[in-house]
């Protein structure tokens, strides 16, 4: 599963270099290295007999994934990338057994404990 995300949640005016290289590195440079680790990985598997797979590749996204809002810019990029991403690796590697599935929660906020 990867669960990666930097956000930088500013005006678009005021989103720097910094911001949109903190948003590419981590939401689509990290996942393109985690996907080809997982993958590689997924493809030296026996096709499990229970469910048919080598491997399930799972992407979490965000409403953003869908759709931007103001002050979204750069993170709405990034999860469209990821999304992108997840479809594009469905579809070359679903014919090899390996799934790849992207999911976002509207409205659900996490819970955290100290």
């Amino acid at each position: 599963m990867f669960n990666a995300a930097h956000a930088a949640w500013k005006p678009f005016l005021d989103i720097t270099e910094a911001d949109i290289e903190g948003s590419t590195d981590v939401n689509i440079n990290a996942s393109f290295a985690f996907s080809r680790e997982a993958i590689l990985a997924f493809k030296e598997n026996d096709i499990d007999q229970e469910n048919g797979a080598k491997g399930t590749l799972i992407f979490t996204g965000a409403t953003s994934s869908l759709r931007g809002n103001k002050t979204t810019s750069a993170f709405s990029a990034g999860k469209f990338a990821l999304r992108a991403l997840s479809q594009s690796l469905g579809k070359e590697f679903g014919k090899e057994n390996i799934h790849v599935r992207h999911f976002y929660s509207r409205g659900i906020r996490p819970t955290y404990s100290t």
